[in-house]
């Protein structure tokens, strides 16, 4: 039987892939009924199997591919009549290592995740998917895990973009403020996420923040005021209304205002707050707020493996990159902590 080894097939692009064509080829062997057939079926395999060699520059890699080649080289030559087909893997060739583009990175490292990065946020749709059930019915929503678990990113980059394509019925025409943390000083905070271009920054904090202090309605007149359409208003990092020095006061009044706006009997105002798990002790301090909170709380907990895998390589495949399954489950398991 004559192999013709100068055909050119394209190359499996990874070891992955060609693992995936080596298993699919065992299970076919055993139901094979035309022998010619499946035997060009397995040179097939043999020359692409060849080629892939190109882009194997992992010796193990190489030595796991290689045996899977002499594997069915060595069921062509059951019969005496066969030629011998050069089964070695071609060497490594640098110049056909795929260029990686010229963007940035999609994975953001430590920083959280904001709405800019919303297209390589993965990992979170189940979290994504309560939070829009709560405010469905809800125009409070509280974010709650430790620190780390990616309370900030969920809220940024996954909910604010679900609610701007009209995840809540109408939440596309909102308008939505720029998320704020409370900082030392919680009132000047707020009056600084809605202040608009045209008003001078000093004497737009002073008027609000004395508003405030005196009115729990004025926030709701203010908002109103600036947007004739549903308004939500995003604070990261809640816990710093305790942990940051502000006096009772302040705290009474930022509470009491962002009550009066989700309680509004007007537009549909929206508030979505993260706080450290470890703080909520502290919402006795604002007991006002504090039973809406606990009654629309969503708990963040830190990703399991599959959140991981997608979070991992959803954003490579974005780019047209392709990370191996094992450097995967190796990043898997050192996050988790599994030997």
């Amino acid at each position: 039987m004559s192999l013709d080894v100068e055909q050119h097939d394209d190359p499996y692009s990874s070891a992955s892939e060609l693992r995936v064509a080596h298993s699919d080829l065992l299970r076919r062997e055993r139901a094979a009924r035309n022998a010619a057939d499946f035997r060009a079926e397995v040179v097939t395999f043999i020359r692409r199997g060849r080629e892939t060699g190109k882009f194997l520059d992992d010796d193990d890699e190489r030595r796991a591919c290689q045996g899977m080649l002499d594997y069915w080289t060595t069921v062509l030559y059951r019969s005496p009549d066969d030629e011998p087909i050069d089964s070695t893997l071609e060497l490594f060739d640098p110049a056909l290592a795929p260029l990686l583009p010229d963007d940035p990175s999609p994975y953001v490292g430590l920083k959280a995740f904001d709405e800019q990065h919303h297209q390589s946020f993965f990992g979170r749709r189940d979290h994504v998917r309560d939070l829009v059930q709560v405010l469905r019915k809800e125009r409070f929503a509280a974010v709650v895990g430790p620190s780390g678990s990616g309370k900030s990113s969920l809220v940024l980059s996954g909910l604010m973009p679900a609610l701007r394509a009209g995840a809540v019925v109408h939440s596309q025409n909102w308008h939505f403020f720029p998320p704020m943390v409370p900082g030392s000083a919680p009132l000047a905070s707020l009056a600084r996420a809605l202040r608009p271009a045209r008003a001078t920054p000093a004497d737009w904090e002073t008027r609000l923040i004395q508003g405030m202090l005196a009115d729990a309605l004025f926030l709701t007149k203010v908002v109103g005021a600036l947007t004739r359409q549903p308004a939500l208003i995003a604070i990261d990092q809640f816990e710093e209304l305790f942990t940051l020095g502000a006096r009772q006061p302040v705290m009474d009044a930022f509470a009491a205002n962002i009550l009066s706006l989700v309680r509004s009997p007007g537009l549909r105002h929206t508030v979505v707050v993260t706080m450290r798990s470890d703080f909520e002790l502290k919402m006795s301090l604002l007991p006002g707020l504090k039973s809406l909170f606990e009654r629309t709380q969503v708990r963040v907990t830190p990703m399991g493996a599959p959140e991981l895998r997608e979070a991992i390589e959803e954003p490579a495949r974005q780019v047209g990159l392709k990370i191996e399954p094992r450097v995967v489950d190796a990043l898997i398991n050192d996050i988790l902590g599994y030997d």
